[in-house]
């Protein structure tokens, strides 16, 4: 079991059994976190952070209610809402 560290904002996961940076990387409720989530990631996302939401939502919500919970979409422990609050998640296309 790893450890925990906590510095200002950020919260960390140290696992200090694990030499490869491929398996420790965070990861998200479907898999690694990646640059770019996956539509199943987008789909299947029970929670969403702000930054999240604000990027892959149609809207921003006047009010919703927020917890700390994992982001189902960037795996960050952040405090986060239903995607519905920001008119579910879509892809970008650049």
């Amino acid at each position: 079991m790893g450890a925990i560290l906590r510095s200002s904002m950020k919260i960390y996961h140290v696992n200090p059994t694990c030499t490869d940076a491929a398996r420790c990387e965070p990861r998200g409720e479907y898999g690694p976190v990646t640059m770019k989530p996956t539509r199943k990631q987008l789909n299947k996302a029970d929670w969403v952070c702000w930054e999240c939401g604000e990027h892959y939502g149609s809207t921003i919500p006047s009010a919703a209610a927020f917890h700390e919970e994992t982001c189902g979409v960037c795996g960050k422990l952040r405090p986060c809402t239903q995607p519905r609050d920001f008119g579910y998640l879509k892809e970008v296309h650049v």
